[in-house]
């Protein structure tokens, strides 16, 4: 299930109570849309999660591919 909302239908205000809907099935979000959900919640619904992110160390050591949402998630 998504949420697709236009700026002027108050999208900053929708979206974060979709998600806490969202969060009480244990859903995930999609990696291209936006989205408030946090690295705690992410290691919580995704058991190899820390993997993922050692790998991500190993192929992009110098965070060419990295912007401020990857940071937020992924972390340094």
């Amino acid at each position: 299930m998504g949420l697709y909302a236009y700026e002027h239908e108050k999208w900053h205000e929708i979206l974060p109570e979709f998600e806490e809907f969202a969060k009480k099935y244990k859903g995930r979000p999609h990696w291209g849309k936006e989205s408030t959900i946090d690295r705690d919640y992410l290691k919580q619904q995704y058991p190899k999660f820390d993997d993922f992110v050692a790998l991500k160390r190993e192929f992009d050591p110098d965070k060419k591919f990295e912007n401020r949402f990857i940071q937020k998630i992924f972390g340094a």
